[in-house]
């Protein structure tokens, strides 16, 4: 951007009146410059430069009010300096929205906070009526308890967690489990503490919701994470976050569930390989073998046929008759 540094400040200057909203006529910004700025000049043939540069790349209209000839920004969520498009702002205000669900967790009140003055900057009204939705859950159970579990990723401690288990002993509801927190993640709507533990070493995720609490162990050393681990990627190889071994699953799809799946992929290792003689098309997949896998073929019923691997086949086969007979 070349200019000089009294033309820039000058731009500013400007952009910042017509950001507020405000509608001035030439001679009301002039008089305003030089109240503002007693030691400086502002002609107005400068003034005019000024106003065409600023046309240049935002909407700058102007309008009468009581025969006078004002100018004003058409969107005064513009800027000449920072924004440039109308697109940015939009992009700023789903953001802002995203966060302000999650307001009042403790580890996001600093950022949602930095969040509301941009809003404030960019005049985006929260209070307004919502025409975006995240697939946030503000109320999922355990989550404000997260601070707990960032505090101790932070501060490198080990965590004795009360968990909760799915065993028909309701005297055996309750384990406790050590764990050495490296990382939290949401997937899928929920909250997962990733670390260590001796029974799944460094895979072992946790969701949040069936924690009931957690203790700091300083008894015991913590163990740094494996620095090869990809935390970030954890869930890619896979769909849910269910452990398995890595297949090659191949499919067989109807022409109605392939046209679905071309615009949402089963998984992202989703390949055609072809379309056979009865228009069925055939997919590829390199994914874990887990139950939320299996859960998800057999929830397309009919308009899906699972052709490898074979032991995988098998198991589709034998419970998709068993489902048939509960209805015989």
């Amino acid at each position: 951007m070349a200019f000089n540094i009294n033309e820039e400040y000058r731009l500013r200057w400007l952009d910042n009146k017509f950001r507020t909203g405000g509608k001035f006529t030439k001679q009301e910004l002039l008089d305003s410059f030089e109240r503002e700025n007693p030691h400086e000049s502002y002609a107005m043939r400068t003034l005019e430069k000024d106003l065409a540069r600023i046309k240049s790349k935002v909407e700058l209209d102007y309008g009468y009010v009581q025969k006078r000839r004002c100018y004003v920004y058409r969107d005064r969520r513009q800027s000449y300096f920072e924004v440039g498009d109308i697109n940015k702002i939009l992009l700023v205000e789903k953001f802002v929205g995203m966060m302000s669900q999650i307001d009042g967790i403790g580890i996001f009140n600093g950022v949602v906070e930095s969040l509301h003055k941009l809003a404030e900057k960019y005049s985006i009204d929260l209070n307004e009526e919502p025409i975006i939705s995240f697939d946030t859950d503000n109320n999922l159970r355990g989550l404000r308890r997260i601070d707990s579990y960032y505090n101790a990723i932070k501060n490198k401690q080990v965590l004795c967690i009360k968990f909760e288990s799915f065993n028909k002993d309701i005297n055996d509801k309750y384990k406790e489990i050590i764990i050495h927190p490296y990382f939290l993640k949401e997937y899928a709507n929920r909250w997962y503490l990733i670390g260590y533990t001796e029974t799944h070493k460094d895979k072992t995720c946790l969701p949040i919701d069936r924690i009931q609490g957690c203790t700091i162990k300083n008894d015991i050393v913590y163990r740094e994470k494996d620095s090869k681990i990809d935390y970030l990627r954890l869930f890619d190889d896979r769909i849910g976050v269910g452990t398995g071994k890595y297949i090659e699953l191949s499919v067989r799809v109807c022409q109605a569930r392939y046209r679905y799946l071309q615009y949402k992929p089963l998984h992202s290792s989703q390949e055609l390989e072809k379309c056979d003689e009865k228009g069925w098309y055939v997919l590829n997949y390199k994914i874990l073998d887990n139950e939320e896998l299996r859960q998800k073929l057999l929830s397309y019923g009919s308009e899906l046929e699972v052709l490898e691997p074979q032991y995988l086949r098998g198991i589709m086969t034998k419970r998709l008759k068993k489902s048939l007979k509960q209805y015989e």
